[in-house]
């Protein structure tokens, strides 16, 4: 992937009560990939980059308050083919408040800050050419392209169900309904414990009438080594190491070509709200009409995980199933927008399309 007008962004909190500034850090290029992936994935969307996304650029424009001084409201990202582009315009909450976090929980860390202060932060940028080193050693980072089978969108629209916020914003997403059964089998550990399974599928691709990349999310794979806790799920080295060689075998033995890791199923297996470790809910006079929403949420938690498994992945997804206040089921799909998380909507299809092309398998 080539960067042209690459930026180097740095953050600086502020204590409101007393003027307090910590000084200013430099924000990792990490924390701003994912943002550079969802352009390149939307150029894909939109067919004005091929499936090998090497080569094509990510232009960013930082817009700044005034001339002087370096600091942003915002980030303006372009992507294309140099004939067609598509662009968004990000405000710095969406792209810095994770980062924003990071930084003060460190603060809280090192007793710098209370918890009981209030912080806002400005960012700033300068020109940076992320290719040079001091050793004049230059280092090139390849994308794997994208596998995308032919389809077209209108057979799956046909035989599916729309869930949740679905809008022409999020790439359309399609899930079978044995994939729900049997993630909640695999992941549902009661009340006491989370739990979570793999989500697994191809990626499709129609040029007409409109260029489009949909996913089909058509098989669960088990999560291994991993270790539950009632507000929460440790991964291990196994967790991943398993996963690789389940899809690794899958393509050799049973020629699944093209299949990837999707995303992420996992339970809350509690209530909306608890104080002092008491389940409010349960005792709550309102908990039969109760209009609050349902621990179907996504956490910091989930956020920091899906980053580091997924933030290369700009089509994968998170199904989170919660309870509501009446012990009910809730799932809800979220993606990574930005920085920052969102629910999005998705299709639900008790079996695939007739009309549906069909799936390449090794010969």
């Amino acid at each position: 992937m080539t960067q042209t007008d690459c930026y180097q962004y740095q953050i600086e909190i502020r204590r409101t009560e007393d003027d307090t500034v910590f000084g200013r850090r430099d924000v990792p290029q990490s924390q701003f990939e994912p943002v550079r992936e969802q352009m390149l994935f939307l150029a894909q969307r939109h067919g004005l980059i091929p499936a090998d996304p090497n080569g094509s650029a990510v232009i960013e424009t930082p817009l700044f308050k005034w001339p002087e001084g370096g600091e942003i409201n915002g980030v303006v990202l372009r992507a294309g083919n140099g004939k067609r582009e598509v662009r968004r315009q990000l405000p710095i909450a969406n792209l810095f408040d994770s980062y924003a976090s990071v930084i003060t929980a460190q603060l809280l860390a090192a007793q710098q800050l209370l918890a009981t202060d209030h912080i806002d932060y400005r960012v700033f940028a300068s020109p940076s050419n992320a290719a040079e080193t001091t050793d004049s050693i230059v280092a090139r980072v390849r994308r794997e392209p994208l596998v995308l089978c032919p389809g077209r969108l209108d057979d799956w629209l046909a035989a599916a169900e729309a869930v949740g916020p679905v809008n022409d914003r999020d790439h359309p997403v399609f899930v079978l309904d044995t994939v729900f059964a049997r993630a909640q089998e695999y992941s549902w550990q009661g009340r006491q414990s989370e739990g979570g399974c793999w989500l697994v599928g191809r990626l499709f691709q129609q040029t007409e009438p409109v260029p489009e990349v949909f996913c089909v999310v058509d098989t669960v794979l088990q999560a291994h080594g991993m270790k539950h806790t009632r507000f929460g799920l440790e991964l291990s080295s196994e967790t991943y190491v398993r996963l690789k060689s389940q899809l690794d075998r899958r393509r050799a033995r049973f020629g699944r070509e093209g299949e990837l890791e999707m995303g992420f199923y996992h339970t809350h297996p509690f209530l909306p709200f608890e104080l002092d470790g008491e389940e409010s809910c349960r005792t709550c006079p309102k908990r039969p009409d109760c209009p609050l929403s349902s621990a179907a949420l996504f956490s910091q938690k989930d956020a920091l995980f899906h980053k580091a498994v997924f933030g290369r992945a700009a089509y994968a997804i998170e199904f989170v199933l919660g309870l509501t206040p009446r012990e009910d089921f809730d799932l809800r799909a979220f993606t990574l927008d930005g920085g920052q998380f969102r629910e999005r909507g998705f299709h639900r299809v008790s079996r695939p399309p007739e009309a549906a092309e069909e799936l390449p398998h090794k010969r």
